[in-house]
C-alpha cells in the first residue's frame, strides 16, 4: 500500500500498524455520533502490518509502505484504513498529497503519547485533508471472507474463494492474528492458540469441514457452529487457510478475517 508523500525522507516509528476494516458508512463528509474512529472501522479489524517501520518515501511518488498481509474485501462495502504509531515525529513529519485520491477508502493516521491504548480516535472535521491518501492493489487469489458476526448459540459459514480447484485446504480459527505461523514461502496470520489447535486437530461439533477438498469453483467453505455460552460475547474469532497439493506442497495462503460473537 503506497501513499505518496510531498517530501523526500526517512521515516521511522518504533511502533507501527495499520489496521482495515469494512464499514456501511458511506458519506465519510458527515461524522458519526459520538465522533470516533472505532464506531466506523467494523467489529474485527485485520492488522495488515505490525512492528517497527522504516519507510523511505520520494516526494510526489507513490513510496511503498510494505504490507506483511492482505485484506479480505468483499467487493461492495467501503473500506476504512486505521493508521497509528508510537516512536515516529508528529508535526514535522511526512504529509500526503492533496491531488491523489482513490475511491471507497477513509484515512485516518494518528500519533498521540500512547495512540494504542486511546479509547477513541476523533475523526478529522468533515472536509479537512488529514489523512494519507493511498493507492490500493488488488489480487482475487485466496480471498477469504468470513461474517462480521454471529450469534451465540448460532453457525456460520467462513468461505475461501479463487483457489485452486480441487487441491485441499486447512482452515483454522484463532483468537488472535500474530505472531504470524510460517508454512513454506507462505505465511498465516493467526495465534497459535487452544482455539486454533481444537479448529485444525479436532474439528467437530464447533469446527465442521476445516480441511476439505477446493470445489471445481475454487470455493474453500467451514461452518463455525458457537456454543450457547453467554460468555462468549463480545469474543472475536479469527479465521485464515493454507491451500496444499496431494503431495503436501503449499499453493498458498489466504489473508485474516475476523467475526465477533454476539447475542
Amino acid at each position: 500500500m503506497p501513499t505518496a508523500p510531498t517530501s523526500t525522507k526517512s521515516w521511522k516509528a518504533s511502533r507501527f500498524q495499520i489496521r482495515m476494516g469494512h464499514t456501511t458508512k458511506a458519506d465519510f463528509n458527515t461524522p458519526v455520533t459520538p465522533n470516533c474512529f472505532d464506531n466506523m472501522l467494523g467489529p474485527c479489524p485485520t492488522i495488515v502490518y505490525e512492528g517497527p517501520l522504516t519507510w523511505d518515501c520520494a516526494a510526489g511518488t507513490w513510496s511503498p509502505i510494505g504490507l506483511q498481509s492482505h485484506f479480505g474485501y468483499d467487493g461492495s462495502r467501503n473500506i476504512l484504513v486505521e493508521i497509528r504509531y508510537t516512536g515516529g515525529p508528529g508535526s514535522g513529519g511526512v504529509t500526503t498529497r492533496t491531488d491523489t485520491s482513490i475511491n471507497r477508502a477513509y484515512t485516518h493516521t494518528g500519533n498521540t503519547s500512547n495512540p494504542y491504548s486511546a479509547p477513541c480516535w476523533i475523526i478529522p472535521i468533515p472536509g479537512q485533508n488529514m489523512g494519507a491518501k493511498h493507492c490500493l492493489s488488488v489480487t482475487s487469489s485466496n480471498v477469504l471472507i468470513a461474517p462480521d458476526t454471529v450469534r451465540v448459540g448460532g453457525s456460520t459459514i467462513v468461505r475461501a474463494y479463487n483457489c485452486p480447484a480441487r487441491n485441499f485446504y486447512q482452515m483454522a480459527a484463532s483468537l488472535g492474528q500474530r505472531p504470524a505461523l510460517a508454512l513454506g514461502n507462505y505465511q498465516v496470520f493467526l495465534t497459535v492458540d487452544p482455539i486454533f489447535l481444537v479448529s485444525v486437530l479436532f474439528g467437530p461439533p464447533i469446527f465442521t469441514n476445516y480441511g476439505g477438498t477446493v470445489s471445481t469453483s475454487g470455493i474453500a467453505t467451514a461452518t463455525l457452529n458457537v456454543p450457547t455460552i453467554p460468555q462468549l460475547v463480545g469474543i472475536d474469532v479469527f479465521h485464515a487457510a493454507v491451500l496444499y497439493n496431494s503431495k503436501g506442497g503449499i499453493l498458498g495462503a489466504t489473508n485474516t478475517d475476523g467475526t465477533r460473537m454476539t447475542r
